[in-house]
């Protein structure tokens, strides 16, 4: 039997990803990032608590423009993440129907809350 070879496009830049498989991709992203997140956040713990020097040296830190920014950035990819896993589990659990509709529009409410998180986080740094 002979088989048909079909063209296969391997650059990744000229697909459109539907908004469901964007969410998807995203949150699996962001799970990674909160993972190095949680590292970071554990150093500057064990900086704080060795001594007070240490202490004085990461409010420093926390004052810092720069920090706010990266802070800023960091909370709304843990937002995002937490608003995407529910999303998930109540796809899961049959909360939310499992169909292409049900699933385009609960993305969009994710992307929607989590813009609103954002600018809510940012005016609660600065």
């Amino acid at each position: 039997m002979k088989r048909q070879r079909r063209p296969v496009n391997l650059n990744l830049t000229t697909l459109q990803f539907p908004l469901t498989a964007i969410t998807s991709i995203l949150h699996r992203l962001s799970g990674i990032i909160n993972l190095i997140i949680v590292g970071i956040i554990l150093r500057m713990l064990d900086v704080s608590l060795s001594s007070p020097d240490g202490f004085l040296q990461v409010q420093g830190w926390i004052k810092n423009i720069f920090f706010k920014v990266i802070m800023w950035k960091l909370f709304t990819i843990l937002f995002y993440h937490i608003m995407a896993g529910v999303r998930h589990i109540l796809m899961d659990v049959g909360i939310i129907a499992d169909n292409y509709q049900t699933g385009r529009f609960s993305a969009q409410v994710v992307f929607i809350f989590t813009i609103l998180i954002s600018i809510i986080t940012g005016l609660i740094i600065w």
